[in-house]
Protein backbone atom coordinates (compact mmCIF):
# COMPACT_ATOMS: atom_id res chain seq x y z
CA UNK A 1 0.00 0.00 0.00
CA UNK A 2 1.35 3.42 -1.02
CA UNK A 3 2.04 5.78 1.87
CA UNK A 4 0.71 9.14 0.70
CA UNK A 5 1.31 10.95 3.97
CA UNK A 6 4.73 12.54 3.16
CA UNK A 7 3.29 13.93 -0.08
CA UNK A 8 0.18 15.12 1.74
CA UNK A 9 2.25 16.88 4.41
CA UNK A 10 4.22 18.65 1.70
CA UNK A 11 1.06 19.75 -0.13
CA UNK A 12 -0.64 20.98 3.03
CA UNK A 13 2.49 22.86 4.07
CA UNK A 14 2.61 24.55 0.67
CA UNK A 15 -0.99 25.73 1.10
CA UNK A 16 -0.20 27.14 4.55
CA UNK A 17 3.11 29.05 4.13
CA UNK A 18 2.38 31.22 7.22
CA UNK A 19 3.26 28.23 9.41
CA UNK A 20 6.94 28.61 8.55
CA UNK A 21 6.97 32.22 7.32
CA UNK A 22 4.68 34.33 9.56
CA UNK A 23 4.69 37.21 7.09
CA UNK A 24 3.32 35.02 4.28
CA UNK A 25 -0.23 35.51 3.05
CA UNK A 26 -2.48 33.59 0.63
CA UNK A 27 -1.67 34.23 -3.01
CA UNK A 28 -4.70 36.21 -4.15
CA UNK A 29 -5.67 37.83 -7.46
CA UNK A 30 -5.95 41.59 -7.80
CA UNK A 31 -8.43 43.00 -5.30
CA UNK A 32 -11.81 43.96 -6.75
CA UNK A 33 -14.43 46.10 -5.06
CA UNK A 34 -15.34 44.88 -1.55
CA UNK A 35 -17.74 41.94 -1.69
CA UNK A 36 -20.66 41.22 0.59
CA UNK A 37 -19.45 37.62 0.92
CA UNK A 38 -16.22 38.67 2.62
CA UNK A 39 -18.09 40.90 5.06
CA UNK A 40 -20.45 38.02 5.88
CA UNK A 41 -17.60 35.56 6.50
CA UNK A 42 -15.73 37.98 8.76
CA UNK A 43 -18.90 38.61 10.75
CA UNK A 44 -19.28 34.87 11.45
CA UNK A 45 -15.74 34.11 12.65
CA UNK A 46 -16.64 34.55 16.30
CA UNK A 47 -19.56 32.12 16.03
CA UNK A 48 -19.66 28.35 16.42
CA UNK A 49 -21.73 27.35 13.39
CA UNK A 50 -19.97 26.04 10.28
CA UNK A 51 -19.83 28.99 7.88
CA UNK A 52 -20.57 27.70 4.38
CA UNK A 53 -20.05 29.50 1.08
CA UNK A 54 -22.24 28.22 -1.75
CA UNK A 55 -22.07 29.30 -5.35
CA UNK A 56 -20.90 28.51 -8.87
CA UNK A 57 -17.32 27.73 -9.80
CA UNK A 58 -14.91 30.61 -10.38
CA UNK A 59 -17.00 33.32 -8.70
CA UNK A 60 -14.45 34.17 -6.01
CA UNK A 61 -15.19 31.83 -3.10
CA UNK A 62 -11.50 30.86 -2.84
CA UNK A 63 -10.51 34.53 -2.90
CA UNK A 64 -12.97 35.30 -0.09
CA UNK A 65 -11.55 32.47 2.02
CA UNK A 66 -8.01 33.69 1.33
CA UNK A 67 -8.94 37.25 2.29
CA UNK A 68 -10.49 35.93 5.52
CA UNK A 69 -7.21 34.14 6.31
CA UNK A 70 -5.27 37.34 5.58
CA UNK A 71 -7.65 39.30 7.82
CA UNK A 72 -7.02 36.92 10.72
CA UNK A 73 -3.25 37.04 10.26
CA UNK A 74 -3.24 40.83 9.96
CA UNK A 75 -5.32 41.03 13.14
CA UNK A 76 -2.64 39.11 15.05
CA UNK A 77 -4.05 35.58 15.06
CA UNK A 78 -1.32 33.01 15.71
CA UNK A 79 -0.39 31.57 12.25
CA UNK A 80 -0.24 28.14 13.87
CA UNK A 81 -3.96 28.28 14.57
CA UNK A 82 -5.04 28.60 10.93
CA UNK A 83 -5.41 25.65 8.54
CA UNK A 84 -6.38 26.17 4.89
CA UNK A 85 -7.03 23.26 2.51
CA UNK A 86 -8.17 23.32 -1.12
CA UNK A 87 -9.63 19.88 -1.83
CA UNK A 88 -9.60 20.39 -5.58
CA UNK A 89 -5.81 20.17 -5.24
CA UNK A 90 -5.60 17.50 -2.54
CA UNK A 91 -8.45 15.08 -3.24
CA UNK A 92 -6.24 12.73 -5.25
CA UNK A 93 -3.80 12.44 -2.35
CA UNK A 94 -6.56 11.46 0.13
CA UNK A 95 -9.28 9.84 -2.01
CA UNK A 96 -11.23 8.10 0.76
CA UNK A 97 -13.55 9.16 3.56
CA UNK A 98 -10.61 9.85 5.90
CA UNK A 99 -9.59 12.99 3.99
CA UNK A 100 -10.64 15.65 6.50
CA UNK A 101 -9.53 13.63 9.53
CA UNK A 102 -6.15 12.90 7.90
CA UNK A 103 -5.60 16.61 7.29
CA UNK A 104 -6.64 17.55 10.81
CA UNK A 105 -4.18 15.00 12.16
CA UNK A 106 -1.35 16.39 10.01
CA UNK A 107 -2.22 19.87 11.33
CA UNK A 108 -2.21 18.59 14.91
CA UNK A 109 1.12 16.80 14.54
CA UNK A 110 2.98 19.37 12.43
CA UNK A 111 1.66 22.60 13.94
CA UNK A 112 -0.30 22.19 17.18
CA UNK A 113 2.07 19.46 18.42
CA UNK A 114 -0.25 18.13 21.10
CA UNK A 115 -3.21 15.79 21.35
CA UNK A 116 -6.74 16.92 20.61
CA UNK A 117 -7.70 16.10 24.19
CA UNK A 118 -5.28 18.84 25.24
CA UNK A 119 -7.06 21.35 23.01
CA UNK A 120 -9.76 22.46 25.42
CA UNK A 121 -12.75 24.72 25.49
CA UNK A 122 -12.00 28.34 26.22
CA UNK A 123 -8.66 28.33 24.41
CA UNK A 124 -7.90 30.72 21.59
CA UNK A 125 -9.93 29.58 18.60
CA UNK A 126 -8.51 27.44 15.79
CA UNK A 127 -9.69 28.35 12.28
CA UNK A 128 -10.05 25.63 9.64
CA UNK A 129 -10.85 26.68 6.05
CA UNK A 130 -11.91 23.83 3.73
CA UNK A 131 -12.23 24.98 0.11
CA UNK A 132 -14.32 22.91 -2.38
CA UNK A 133 -15.15 20.58 0.49
CA UNK A 134 -17.54 18.49 -1.63
CA UNK A 135 -14.43 16.90 -3.21
CA UNK A 136 -13.70 15.21 0.14
CA UNK A 137 -15.51 11.89 0.49
CA UNK A 138 -18.16 11.75 3.24
CA UNK A 139 -17.28 15.30 4.22
CA UNK A 140 -20.54 16.18 6.00
CA UNK A 141 -20.55 13.20 8.38
CA UNK A 142 -16.87 13.74 9.16
CA UNK A 143 -17.40 17.44 9.89
CA UNK A 144 -20.33 16.60 12.14
CA UNK A 145 -18.04 14.36 14.17
CA UNK A 146 -15.45 17.10 14.59
CA UNK A 147 -18.08 19.75 15.33
CA UNK A 148 -19.72 17.62 18.01
CA UNK A 149 -16.41 17.19 19.87
CA UNK A 150 -16.91 20.71 21.20
CA UNK A 151 -13.35 21.79 20.45
CA UNK A 152 -12.58 25.51 19.98
CA UNK A 153 -12.47 25.04 16.20
CA UNK A 154 -14.26 27.32 13.74
CA UNK A 155 -14.89 25.65 10.37
CA UNK A 156 -15.38 27.74 7.22
CA UNK A 157 -16.11 25.69 4.11
CA UNK A 158 -16.95 26.36 0.48
CA UNK A 159 -18.56 24.29 -2.25
CA UNK A 160 -19.50 24.69 -5.90
CA UNK A 161 -22.32 22.15 -5.83
CA UNK A 162 -25.18 23.59 -3.81
CA UNK A 163 -27.04 20.30 -4.01
CA UNK A 164 -24.07 18.39 -2.60
CA UNK A 165 -23.51 20.92 0.18
CA UNK A 166 -27.17 21.24 1.11
CA UNK A 167 -27.68 17.48 0.98
CA UNK A 168 -24.82 17.08 3.44
CA UNK A 169 -26.23 19.88 5.56
CA UNK A 170 -29.67 18.31 5.77
CA UNK A 171 -28.41 14.77 6.40
CA UNK A 172 -25.63 15.42 8.92
CA UNK A 173 -25.25 19.08 9.74
CA UNK A 174 -28.78 20.27 10.47
CA UNK A 175 -28.58 23.14 12.94
CA UNK A 176 -24.80 23.28 12.64
CA UNK A 177 -24.36 25.10 9.32
CA UNK A 178 -24.85 28.73 8.23
CA UNK A 179 -25.03 29.04 4.40
CA UNK A 180 -23.99 32.14 2.45
CA UNK A 181 -24.53 32.42 -1.30
CA UNK A 182 -21.71 33.83 -3.46
CA UNK A 183 -22.75 34.67 -7.03
CA UNK A 184 -20.78 36.28 -9.87
CA UNK A 185 -20.03 39.96 -9.35
CA UNK A 186 -23.08 42.18 -9.20
CA UNK A 187 -23.17 45.18 -11.50
CA UNK A 188 -22.20 47.36 -8.53
CA UNK A 189 -19.09 45.25 -7.92
CA UNK A 190 -18.35 45.18 -11.66
CA UNK A 191 -18.67 48.97 -11.90
CA UNK A 192 -16.57 49.41 -8.76
CA UNK A 193 -13.76 47.47 -10.41
CA UNK A 194 -13.82 49.74 -13.48
CA UNK A 195 -14.13 52.96 -11.44
CA UNK A 196 -16.54 55.21 -13.39
CA UNK A 197 -16.96 58.85 -12.45
CA UNK A 198 -19.00 59.52 -9.30
CA UNK A 199 -19.17 55.80 -8.49
CA UNK A 200 -19.28 56.40 -4.74
CA UNK A 201 -22.16 58.87 -4.99
CA UNK A 202 -24.27 56.73 -7.35
CA UNK A 203 -23.58 53.63 -5.27
CA UNK A 204 -24.52 55.39 -2.03
CA UNK A 205 -27.85 56.57 -3.47
CA UNK A 206 -28.68 53.08 -4.69
CA UNK A 207 -27.69 51.58 -1.32
CA UNK A 208 -30.03 53.97 0.50
CA UNK A 209 -32.96 52.83 -1.65
CA UNK A 210 -32.02 49.16 -1.27
CA UNK A 211 -31.82 49.50 2.51
CA UNK A 212 -35.26 51.08 2.60
CA UNK A 213 -36.65 48.19 0.55
CA UNK A 214 -35.19 45.68 2.98
CA UNK A 215 -36.62 47.54 5.98
CA UNK A 216 -40.10 47.49 4.46
CA UNK A 217 -40.73 51.24 4.37
CA UNK A 218 -44.04 52.26 2.84
CA UNK A 219 -44.26 52.61 -0.92
CA UNK A 220 -45.03 56.33 -0.57
CA UNK A 221 -41.99 56.93 1.65
CA UNK A 222 -39.76 55.00 -0.75
CA UNK A 223 -41.03 56.98 -3.74
CA UNK A 224 -40.31 60.24 -1.89
CA UNK A 225 -36.74 59.10 -1.20
CA UNK A 226 -36.36 58.24 -4.88
CA UNK A 227 -37.84 61.58 -5.99
CA UNK A 228 -35.34 63.40 -3.80
CA UNK A 229 -32.48 61.55 -5.48
CA UNK A 230 -33.82 62.27 -8.97
CA UNK A 231 -33.85 66.03 -8.34
CA UNK A 232 -30.09 66.13 -7.71
CA UNK A 233 -28.62 63.46 -10.00
CA UNK A 234 -24.81 63.40 -10.10
CA UNK A 235 -22.95 63.31 -13.39
CA UNK A 236 -21.50 60.19 -14.93
CA UNK A 237 -24.73 58.36 -15.81
CA UNK A 238 -23.53 57.76 -19.38
CA UNK A 239 -20.47 55.97 -17.99
CA UNK A 240 -22.70 53.56 -16.09
CA UNK A 241 -24.90 52.95 -19.12
CA UNK A 242 -21.84 52.05 -21.19
CA UNK A 243 -20.50 49.73 -18.46
CA UNK A 244 -23.91 48.09 -18.16
CA UNK A 245 -23.74 47.35 -21.88
CA UNK A 246 -20.49 45.51 -21.24
CA UNK A 247 -21.87 43.74 -18.18
CA UNK A 248 -24.86 42.21 -19.99
CA UNK A 249 -22.44 40.71 -22.52
CA UNK A 250 -19.56 39.40 -20.40
CA UNK A 251 -21.25 39.20 -16.99
CA UNK A 252 -19.62 39.21 -13.58
CA UNK A 253 -17.25 36.26 -13.41
CA UNK A 254 -14.00 37.67 -11.92
CA UNK A 255 -11.83 35.69 -14.33
CA UNK A 256 -12.99 37.72 -17.35
CA UNK A 257 -12.87 41.22 -15.82
CA UNK A 258 -9.61 42.05 -17.54
CA UNK A 259 -10.32 40.24 -20.82
CA UNK A 260 -9.16 42.33 -23.78
CA UNK A 261 -11.71 40.96 -26.25
CA UNK A 262 -15.30 39.86 -25.77
CA UNK A 263 -14.77 36.61 -27.62
CA UNK A 264 -11.87 35.72 -25.31
CA UNK A 265 -14.11 36.41 -22.31
CA UNK A 266 -16.90 34.26 -23.73
CA UNK A 267 -14.47 31.41 -24.49
CA UNK A 268 -13.30 31.48 -20.88
CA UNK A 269 -16.89 31.44 -19.66
CA UNK A 270 -17.73 28.51 -21.92
CA UNK A 271 -14.85 26.58 -20.34
CA UNK A 272 -16.23 27.37 -16.87
CA UNK A 273 -19.66 26.16 -17.95
CA UNK A 274 -18.22 22.94 -19.40
CA UNK A 275 -16.28 22.22 -16.19
CA UNK A 276 -19.47 22.74 -14.18
CA UNK A 277 -21.40 20.36 -16.42
CA UNK A 278 -18.84 17.62 -16.98
CA UNK A 279 -16.84 17.74 -13.74
CA UNK A 280 -19.43 18.69 -11.14
CA UNK A 281 -22.90 17.75 -12.32
CA UNK A 282 -22.11 14.63 -14.33
CA UNK A 283 -19.93 13.27 -11.52
CA UNK A 284 -22.20 14.09 -8.61
CA UNK A 285 -25.47 13.03 -10.22
CA UNK A 286 -23.95 10.16 -12.26
CA UNK A 287 -25.55 11.48 -15.44
CA UNK A 288 -25.49 8.95 -18.26
CA UNK A 289 -26.33 11.45 -21.02
CA UNK A 290 -24.03 14.46 -20.52
CA UNK A 291 -24.53 15.60 -24.12
CA UNK A 292 -28.24 15.95 -23.42
CA UNK A 293 -27.47 18.17 -20.43
CA UNK A 294 -25.06 20.22 -22.53
CA UNK A 295 -27.72 20.72 -25.22
CA UNK A 296 -30.25 21.73 -22.56
CA UNK A 297 -27.87 24.46 -21.37
CA UNK A 298 -27.69 25.83 -24.91
CA UNK A 299 -31.49 25.85 -25.18
CA UNK A 300 -31.92 27.60 -21.84
CA UNK A 301 -29.24 30.15 -22.71
CA UNK A 302 -31.25 31.14 -25.79
CA UNK A 303 -34.55 31.06 -23.89
CA UNK A 304 -33.40 33.08 -20.87
CA UNK A 305 -36.22 35.40 -19.70
CA UNK A 306 -38.80 33.20 -21.45
CA UNK A 307 -41.43 30.79 -20.22
CA UNK A 308 -40.21 27.24 -20.73
CA UNK A 309 -42.15 24.00 -21.13
CA UNK A 310 -40.61 20.74 -19.97
CA UNK A 311 -42.75 18.89 -22.51
CA UNK A 312 -41.43 21.02 -25.37
CA UNK A 313 -37.83 20.62 -24.23
CA UNK A 314 -38.37 16.88 -23.88
CA UNK A 315 -39.47 16.66 -27.51
CA UNK A 316 -36.59 18.85 -28.73
CA UNK A 317 -33.95 16.83 -26.89
CA UNK A 318 -35.52 13.41 -27.29
CA UNK A 319 -35.36 12.66 -23.56
CA UNK A 320 -38.22 12.01 -21.17
CA UNK A 321 -39.90 14.76 -19.16
CA UNK A 322 -38.73 13.36 -15.82
CA UNK A 323 -35.12 13.58 -16.96
CA UNK A 324 -35.65 17.16 -18.16
CA UNK A 325 -37.05 18.05 -14.73
CA UNK A 326 -34.03 16.46 -13.05
CA UNK A 327 -31.61 18.31 -15.33
CA UNK A 328 -33.31 21.62 -14.53
CA UNK A 329 -32.87 20.86 -10.82
CA UNK A 330 -29.18 20.10 -11.38
CA UNK A 331 -28.52 23.32 -13.31
CA UNK A 332 -30.32 25.32 -10.65
CA UNK A 333 -28.24 23.66 -7.92
CA UNK A 334 -25.10 24.83 -9.77
CA UNK A 335 -26.53 28.37 -10.01
CA UNK A 336 -26.27 28.43 -13.79
CA UNK A 337 -29.99 29.05 -14.21
CA UNK A 338 -32.86 29.92 -11.89
CA UNK A 339 -36.54 29.19 -12.42
CA UNK A 340 -39.06 31.96 -11.84
CA UNK A 341 -42.56 30.75 -10.87
CA UNK A 342 -45.69 32.78 -11.46
CA UNK A 343 -46.49 35.04 -8.52
CA UNK A 344 -49.87 34.32 -6.94
CA UNK A 345 -49.18 34.66 -3.24
CA UNK A 346 -49.85 30.94 -2.84
CA UNK A 347 -47.10 28.34 -3.45
CA UNK A 348 -49.76 25.70 -4.14
CA UNK A 349 -51.24 27.74 -6.98
CA UNK A 350 -47.84 28.89 -8.30
CA UNK A 351 -46.75 25.30 -8.92
CA UNK A 352 -49.59 24.81 -11.41
CA UNK A 353 -48.28 27.46 -13.79
CA UNK A 354 -45.43 27.37 -16.29
CA UNK A 355 -42.18 28.90 -15.09
CA UNK A 356 -39.80 31.35 -16.66
CA UNK A 357 -36.10 30.55 -16.80
CA UNK A 358 -33.30 33.04 -16.22
CA UNK A 359 -29.55 32.77 -16.61
CA UNK A 360 -27.97 33.79 -13.31
CA UNK A 361 -25.08 35.45 -15.15
CA UNK A 362 -25.54 37.01 -18.62
CA UNK A 363 -21.98 36.28 -19.71
CA UNK A 364 -22.30 32.55 -19.05
CA UNK A 365 -25.52 32.48 -21.07
CA UNK A 366 -23.87 34.38 -23.95
CA UNK A 367 -21.05 31.83 -23.96
CA UNK A 368 -23.57 29.26 -25.24
CA UNK A 369 -25.05 31.56 -27.90
CA UNK A 370 -23.99 32.98 -31.24
CA UNK A 371 -23.82 36.74 -30.81
CA UNK A 372 -23.55 39.29 -33.59
CA UNK A 373 -20.32 40.73 -35.04
CA UNK A 374 -17.89 41.68 -32.31
CA UNK A 375 -19.96 39.84 -29.71
CA UNK A 376 -22.83 42.34 -29.87
CA UNK A 377 -26.34 41.04 -29.04
CA UNK A 378 -29.36 42.03 -31.11
CA UNK A 379 -31.93 44.47 -29.72
CA UNK A 380 -34.29 41.58 -28.90
CA UNK A 381 -31.50 39.63 -27.22
CA UNK A 382 -30.50 42.75 -25.27
CA UNK A 383 -34.01 43.07 -23.82
CA UNK A 384 -33.85 39.44 -22.62
CA UNK A 385 -30.36 39.91 -21.18
CA UNK A 386 -31.42 43.01 -19.27
CA UNK A 387 -34.52 41.28 -17.91
CA UNK A 388 -32.51 38.29 -16.67
CA UNK A 389 -29.92 40.64 -15.18
CA UNK A 390 -32.63 42.55 -13.30
CA UNK A 391 -34.00 39.19 -12.12
CA UNK A 392 -30.61 37.99 -10.86
CA UNK A 393 -30.06 41.26 -9.01
CA UNK A 394 -33.46 41.00 -7.36
CA UNK A 395 -32.35 37.50 -6.35
CA UNK A 396 -29.21 39.02 -4.82
CA UNK A 397 -31.31 41.50 -2.85
CA UNK A 398 -33.50 38.70 -1.52
CA UNK A 399 -30.39 36.72 -0.59
CA UNK A 400 -29.07 39.79 1.22
CA UNK A 401 -32.12 39.66 3.48
CA UNK A 402 -31.58 35.98 4.26
CA UNK A 403 -33.76 34.36 1.57
CA UNK A 404 -31.07 32.02 0.24
CA UNK A 405 -33.10 28.88 -0.30
CA UNK A 406 -36.62 30.24 -0.59
CA UNK A 407 -38.68 30.58 -3.75
CA UNK A 408 -38.56 33.61 -6.00
CA UNK A 409 -38.17 36.04 -7.55
CA UNK A 410 -41.30 35.48 -9.62
CA UNK A 411 -43.05 36.84 -12.68
CA UNK A 412 -46.75 37.79 -12.77
CA UNK A 413 -49.40 37.42 -15.43
CA UNK A 414 -53.01 38.53 -15.55
CA UNK A 415 -54.53 35.75 -17.64
CA UNK A 416 -57.76 37.42 -18.83
CA UNK A 417 -56.03 40.66 -19.89
CA UNK A 418 -52.73 39.15 -20.98
CA UNK A 419 -50.79 41.69 -18.94
CA UNK A 420 -47.50 40.76 -17.30
CA UNK A 421 -44.84 42.00 -14.89
CA UNK A 422 -41.37 40.68 -15.62
CA UNK A 423 -39.94 40.34 -12.09
CA UNK A 424 -41.60 40.29 -8.67
CA UNK A 425 -39.34 40.18 -5.64
CA UNK A 426 -40.17 39.85 -1.98
CA UNK A 427 -38.57 42.57 0.15
CA UNK A 428 -39.51 43.87 3.56
CA UNK A 429 -42.40 41.43 3.71
CA UNK A 430 -44.08 42.76 0.56
CA UNK A 431 -44.12 42.14 -3.17
CA UNK A 432 -41.88 44.49 -5.19
CA UNK A 433 -42.88 44.41 -8.89
CA UNK A 434 -40.35 45.42 -11.55
CA UNK A 435 -41.16 45.79 -15.25
CA UNK A 436 -38.24 45.88 -17.69
CA UNK A 437 -38.48 48.06 -20.80
CA UNK A 438 -34.99 48.64 -22.14
CA UNK A 439 -36.08 51.49 -24.41
CA UNK A 440 -35.23 55.17 -24.58
CA UNK A 441 -38.88 56.22 -24.84
CA UNK A 442 -41.72 54.96 -22.65
CA UNK A 443 -45.45 55.45 -23.15
CA UNK A 444 -48.48 54.68 -21.03
CA UNK A 445 -48.90 51.21 -22.56
CA UNK A 446 -45.59 50.16 -21.01
CA UNK A 447 -47.08 50.69 -17.54
CA UNK A 448 -50.24 48.62 -17.99
CA UNK A 449 -48.79 45.47 -16.45
CA UNK A 450 -47.59 47.31 -13.35
CA UNK A 451 -50.92 49.11 -12.96
CA UNK A 452 -52.78 45.80 -13.21
CA UNK A 453 -50.47 44.24 -10.61
CA UNK A 454 -51.06 47.12 -8.20
CA UNK A 455 -54.79 46.81 -8.72
CA UNK A 456 -54.65 43.08 -7.93
CA UNK A 457 -52.23 43.46 -5.00
CA UNK A 458 -53.20 46.49 -2.95
CA UNK A 459 -50.53 45.74 -0.34
CA UNK A 460 -47.64 45.75 -2.83
CA UNK A 461 -44.47 47.55 -1.91
CA UNK A 462 -42.43 50.01 -4.01
CA UNK A 463 -42.92 49.57 -7.76
CA UNK A 464 -40.22 50.00 -10.42
CA UNK A 465 -40.03 50.47 -14.17
CA UNK A 466 -36.49 49.53 -15.26
CA UNK A 467 -35.87 51.64 -18.36
CA UNK A 468 -32.82 52.28 -20.50
CA UNK A 469 -31.95 55.81 -19.36
CA UNK A 470 -35.03 57.52 -17.88
CA UNK A 471 -35.39 58.76 -14.30
CA UNK A 472 -38.96 59.75 -13.46
CA UNK A 473 -41.94 59.13 -11.18
CA UNK A 474 -45.26 58.05 -12.66
CA UNK A 475 -47.78 57.90 -9.84
CA UNK A 476 -46.73 54.93 -7.63
CA UNK A 477 -44.05 53.83 -10.10
CA UNK A 478 -40.38 54.82 -9.85
CA UNK A 479 -38.82 54.90 -13.33
CA UNK A 480 -35.07 54.33 -13.35
CA UNK A 481 -32.44 52.90 -15.72
CA UNK A 482 -31.92 49.16 -15.33
CA UNK A 483 -28.28 49.85 -14.51
CA UNK A 484 -29.31 51.99 -11.53
CA UNK A 485 -31.69 49.31 -10.26
CA UNK A 486 -28.88 46.73 -10.40
CA UNK A 487 -26.61 49.08 -8.43
CA UNK A 488 -28.98 48.43 -5.54
CA UNK A 489 -27.91 44.78 -5.21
Amino acid sequence: MINREPLLEELVGAQNPWWTHPGARPNLPRRIAPRRGLEEVLATLDGKEITTLLGPRQVGKTTILGEAVSHLLDAGTDPGRILYVNFDSLAAAVPDERAITALMEIFRRMVLRRSWTDVVRGEEKIFVFLDEVQAAADWSRTLKGWYDLGLPVKFVVSGSSSADILKGASESLAGRIAPHLILPLSFREFAGYHGPRAFDEWSARAATLASALGRGVTADAWIKTFEKSVKTLPGGGADFEALFGEYIVQGGYPGVLSAVHRQAALSTLRAIGDITIYKDLVRFYQIRNPKGLDRLVAILAHESASIVSRDSISRDLGINVRTVADYLDYLESAWMFRRSPMYTGSPRVSSKHLTKIHAVDPGLANAYKELGPGGTPSEKATQSLVESTVFSHMLRMQVGTGRILGEGPWYWRDGPKGLEVDVVGRMGGRAVPVEVKHARNLDERDFKGLRAFLEAHKDAGPTVMASRETFDVRGRVAVMPAWFFTLMA
